[in-house]
């Protein structure tokens, strides 16, 4: 399957303090199979903490976008290979436009997991982590609007083309032939035409939702990355005997 929407990139800035981590582990840590715990011989280093906390940031955003993937390309399928009635492609359209939303907020809170640690790290202030989280707030506004109509099981605002796709699925379950003429003439609009044109519109409207999405994230990960890597470094704190 071809990826569609672009993928996050750790900064170059960070990449060396990562590529040290693959010497870091097999020293440093240890599984204990009776408990199925694991243990840090060495401390971990304060740079390489940081830079693996963009990575696990970049990770968890990673994880939301493959799927979000998978719900594009099932739309994708869903124009080209519409179910036989209307009835079941109108809700398998709808399915996939909740599972969308859902998924895509998920990198609400992987965002705030990030901010925190930058935070316990010390290189970032409460008050400066709340006003950051902000950040987020505006562009994710609306798609929380629109999982929140989902959630709660208000009638999504539905767009002229998706009402025709509610028409044809009321004369399909009423047992009529799936097709609606327009009072003043003109060509009628069958099933599944209606279906395969609306879905392909809605995947590529979702592409750009979520590729917006990567890019407010790459900005934000590349312009505190920059940050950071050139911050002093404080020394661990000494614990007192």
């Amino acid at each position: 399957m071809a990826r569609v929407i672009p993928a996050l990139e750790v900064p170059l800035c960070l990449r060396a303090h990562l590529k040290t981590f693959s010497s870091f582990f097999p020293d440093k840590v240890r599984f204990n199979k009776s408990d199925q715990s694991v243990q840090f011989t060495e401390e971990m280093s304060f740079e390489l903490r940081v830079s693996m906390s963009y990575f696990k940031f970049i990770t968890d955003v990673e994880d939301v976008m493959e799927n979000l993937e998978l719900v594009l390309a099932d739309m994708l399928l869903l124009s080209s290979h519409p179910p036989v009635r209307a009835s079941e492609g109108d809700r398998r359209y709808f399915l996939l436009t909740k599972l969308f939303f859902y998924e895509l907020l998920r990198v609400r809170d992987a965002f705030q997991r990030f901010l925190k640690r930058l935070e316990q790290d010390g290189l970032m202030s409460k008050e400066d982590r709340r006003s950051t989280r902000q950040l987020i707030e505006e562009p994710l506004s609306e798609h929380y609007l629109v999982r929140n109509v989902y959630l709660h099981g208000h009638s999504l605002p539905r767009s002229d083309e998706e009402l025709d796709l509610l028409l044809l699925r009321m004369t399909s379950e009423a047992g009529y032939q799936e097709r609606l003429v327009p009072l003043n003439g003109g060509p009628p609009l069958e099933y599944p035409h209606a279906l395969r044109v609306l879905a392909t519109k809605r995947r590529d409207g979702l592409r750009e939702v979520a590729s917006d999405m990567v890019s407010f994230f790459q900005n934000i990960i590349n312009t505190t990355a920059e940050w950071t890597s050139h911050h002093r470094f404080a020394a661990p704190a000494q614990s007192e005997p």
